[in-house]
């Protein structure tokens, strides 16, 4: 039986669209000489484009073919709680099974060990898994045996998927397949998936015979497909089958076929499920609580096996957490000893009636300490920016009935100046602060910082409990070897999740395009290049009026009235100027703004006078505009693109997201610019596999 299977069954079916586009399939022969747009008859969203070279299906049929099998499970009558993919090779499917309902148990089963032990890291739990748990349990096997053999490991399985798998096979072993599949493991489902050889015609330069990949032993055409599956059914009654495809041709043939095999009376655990099983009881007091062993004595090789994280609270509970993570130390402000019927259980904003209330500063020695402030319930955040009372001095604002929002400058009355700890400080869950010992060679400062954050974490019985480093994306922190989380993580004994702040890398790619173009900086203000070095005078430069629009790019992303009042006055202004420049009209209000004092360890001010420099008379021509220009097309469609998504957007799920966007974004832009940040992304925020980035 052949590895080679699901995604690797076809080189072109693997290829994304621009490759499929530029080098179109591996066949040759016959030519068609118009273009064909052809949609698939489900859904407008799929469809093929044909030329005279090229032949690109949208998405790529491998993953049509992933779709169409989850459909098909999602279908069925009969839960689904165990999935056996057997010729998982690359695991790649599994990306579409841990997000179905109902799923408790993942079998992924292939003949080849080394590409399996390549691929196991595809099914570990992301850091989202653990900090937002699933409602049901998830255990995934990626075992390595053979098909053709039964092994109890394979027993219960409600679903058994065969994608792209059995072409890889010599004919004489697919009956072996078979009486496993069908006889011993009897599931509930079974869907074959297979190339038909009726739609080779299409495909440009394709020779009569010739396979679609060197490893295939036969591709059959739809009759020959539906013959051997009649056969199937015909030798196992209590089975029907169904057909189906996925990559639609001209004609209405498929590129890959479908077959569904279903169960007649339900999904019922064959009785081979049990053999080779040791079961023992033991009775433990008086309760009679008994416990079973099952000792399976497999053939089949286990290569990972993972449990996802389980969320085991209640829905009460789930809702009483999701309040108070949001806000602990709410509860020392709020008086709740007035009220006898207080259930402790509950948060205390939930039981304050909308109205005038009372919150008492920190050591309040009488009531005249107290400050009554007013709460509102409110469905979400946007609607508290509408509403009348929102530029109440002291207001508290309950969101949905489940976490709490204070506006900052309420908190005024707690901070006290002459204390190292102030009450935004203590809203925030802070421990302490401190600076690191100076590093005694060869020592590094990132052991020294890490021997600091260990000691803190001792020193307030933290050390069990953290499950998060956050900080920037910088290499003392995220070294892979000599970084501070990585020194962190030895001394804890156990593996963290490392969420670096996309603002930080949001930054370095800027930094170094200007180091590598126009020439690096000369202090923590000043650079040397001829271009930005003029950035420090931008504010005295004269308006152009006739200055050229630079359009281009993804729009900026809408920011919310609520995140809006609560940004700085550059931050806004940036924010207006961009579109302004884009356009090419500059308001007046905008033409004499002052920008502020460039810094290297805030980027955005450097960003804000690139793009302002390119709407004044700075007197650059030649190579030096030429630079300049790449900046400002860089800082409109990359930097502030991203600078201001993640401000809109900034829980800690969506730090993934921006990166994404960041390589999508940076796509549009030249191949100088592109070669220029390159590296940023494999020596800052890539040095670690567990690194992961996200908003703070």
């Amino acid at each position: 039986m052949s590895s080679i299977t699901h995604s690797e069954t076809d080189e072109y079916a693997l290829r994304s669209p621009e490759e499929e586009l530029h080098q179109g399939p591996p066949a040759a022969g016959i030519k068609i000489s118009s273009l064909h747009a052809v949609s698939q008859d489900d859904t407008s969203s799929r469809g093929m484009l044909i030329s005279e070279d090229k032949l690109v299906f949208f998405p790529p049929l491998y993953i049509q073919r992933y779709q169409a099998v989850q459909e098909i499970i999602t279908s069925s009558k009969v839960p689904v709680n165990k999935i056996v993919d057997i010729g998982s090779a690359e695991l790649n499917f599994f990306r579409h099974l841990r997000h179905m309902t109902g799923v408790q148990e993942v079998l992924l089963l292939d003949i080849n060990e080394e590409t399996l032990q390549n691929s196991k890291y595809r099914v570990q739990p992301f850091m989202a898994d653990f900090l937002i748990r699933r409602q049901e349990p998830l255990t995934v096997k990626v075992v390595c045996g053979d098909a053709r053999v039964y092994d109890p490991l394979l027993s219960g399985a409600q679903a058994v998927t065969l994608i792209e798998v059995i072409e890889h096979m010599n004919l004489c072993d697919l009956p072996a397949l078979v009486q496993c599949v069908f006889q011993q493991v009897k599931p509930h489902l079974v869907v074959v998936t297979t190339p038909n050889a009726d739609f080779d015609k299409f495909f440009p330069n394709h020779t009569p015979g010739k396979f679609r990949h060197w490893d295939h032993k036969f591709e059959w055409t739809a009759e020959e497909f539906q013959h051997w599956c009649l056969g199937v059914v015909g030798e196992h009654q209590d089975y029907k089958v169904e057909f189906s495809g996925r990559g639609l041709g001209p004609d209405g043939t498929c590129c890959s076929q479908i077959a569904s095999f279903w169960h007649h009376t339900g999904y019922q655990e064959h009785p081979g499920a049990l053999l080779n099983t040791n079961i023992t009881a033991t009775s433990i007091g008086e309760a009679g609580v008994t416990t079973q062993t099952a000792c399976l004595e497999t053939m089949y090789k286990i290569v990972e096996e993972c449990k996802f994280p389980v969320d085991m609270r209640t829905k009460e509970e789930r809702d009483a957490d999701h309040a108070l993570n949001r806000f602990t130390s709410l509860r020392n402000f709020l008086v709740t000893g007035e009220r006898q019927d207080i259930d402790a259980s509950v948060p205390p904003w939930q039981h304050q009636d909308e109205g005038p209330g009372i919150l008492s500063p920190l050591n309040a020695s009488s009531s005249s300490d107290c400050v009554h402030y007013l709460t509102q319930h409110y469905d979400n955040e946007e609607a508290v920016c509408k509403a009348e009372d929102v530029k109440n001095e002291y207001c508290f604002y309950i969101i949905d009935n489940r976490y709490a929002l204070i506006p900052m400058r309420s908190l005024a009355p707690w901070v006290n100046e002459d204390a190292e700890i102030d009450l935004a400080d203590e809203i925030i869950g802070y421990l302490w602060h401190f600076v690191p010992e100076d590093p005694v060679p060869p020592e590094k400062p990132a052991l020294k910082v890490a021997q600091a954050l260990y000691d803190l974490l001792v020193t307030y019985d933290s050390t069990d409990s953290l499950i998060v480093l956050q900080g920037d994306s910088t290499r003392a922190n995220t070294g892979w070897k000599g970084g501070t989380h990585a020194h962190l993580e030895k001394m804890l004994g156990r593996k963290l999740f490392w969420s670096i702040c996309v603002l930080h890398t949001n930054e370095l790619p800027l930094r170094h395009l200007i180091t590598s173009i126009d020439g690096p900086t000369s202090s923590d203000t000043g650079f040397t290049g001829p271009v930005c070095s003029l950035l420090s005078s931008v504010n005295e430069m004269q308006y152009n009026a006739e200055f050229r629009g630079v359009p281009g790019g993804e729009d900026l992303t809408e920011i919310p009235e609520y995140i809006l009042v609560n940004m700085s006055t550059d931050q806004q202004v940036s924010y207006q100027l961009v579109q302004a420049v884009k356009r090419g009209v500059l308001p007046s209000e905008l033409q004499e703004i002052k920008c502020g004092k460039v810094s290297h360890s805030r980027w955005l001010t450097t960003a804000q006078s690139l793009v302002y420099m390119w709407t004044r008379k700075h007197g650059l021509t030649g190579k030096e505009l030429n630079t300049l220009e790449i900046l400002v097309k860089y800082c409109l469609q990359v930097y502030f693109k991203l600078y201001y998504d993640i401000k809109v957007h900034h829980r800690l799920e969506d730090g993934p997201k921006h990166i994404l966007t960041q390589l999508r974004v940076m796509r549009s832009q030249p191949k100088k610019v592109q070669i220029a940040v390159t590296f940023t992304c494999g020596q800052e925020h890539g040095s670690y596999t567990q690194n992961v980035s996200s908003s703070r």
